[in-house]
């Protein structure tokens, strides 16, 4: 909510949690009409909470959002940005740095040189998913709603969904 980018709409959609998840998120959307919550009366699975989620949700741009994540205030506009140079591309990520919860630091996730998917065919960044690099943090990248949409049925229970996901997307669209 902190982002510099402001013009954006949080959907929550609680897959069923049973701890005070729904309360802490309720306070903060009393605060913000930017914030929509929606209560799953059961557990649905991961892959079919991201696909109600993205069915909520509105505008020309999308991203999914990890419980544990955390953006640097720029994080949307600088994606969005380069969507905005680039419209060849459907989703924009960046690096990560990876932080431990005791504080830790772990060695951040870069795309340099052979590693950048930019530099890649489109067949090259649809196989290169499945390597051990960490193409699948693109699923929490910035897609262009119109491609996320048609490509969502490739999200589909599986093992490595994410990796199955943005390897079909990397097919459609450059990433």
């Amino acid at each position: 909510l902190s982002q510099v980018h402001e013009n954006i709409e949080l959907v929550i959609c609680d897959n069923n949690s049973s701890d005070n998840t729904v309360e802490i998120c309720q306070s903060f959307a009393s605060k913000d009409p930017r914030i929509t919550i929606v209560q799953n009366q059961s557990d649905i699975g991961v892959q079919n909470n991201f696909v109600k989620t993205l069915s909520l949700s509105n505008g020309d741009f999308f991203m999914f959002a990890a419980d544990d994540d955390y953006w640097d205030e720029n994080f949307i506009s600088v994606l969005l940005q380069s969507l905005h140079d680039n419209p060849q591309f459907g989703v924009a990520m960046c690096s990560i740095a990876r932080i431990k919860e005791n504080g830790e630091q772990l060695p951040p996730i870069t795309f340099k040189k052979y590693d950048n998917p930019n530099s890649m065919s489109s067949l090259k960044q649809s196989l290169s998913t499945f390597s051990n690099k960490k193409y699948n943090i693109f699923i929490y990248g910035l897609f262009r709603m119109n491609l996320i949409k048609k490509n969502i049925r490739f999200f589909f229970p599986t093992i490595s969904p994410d990796r199955w996901f943005i390897s079909f997307f990397a097919l459609t669209s450059r990433i």
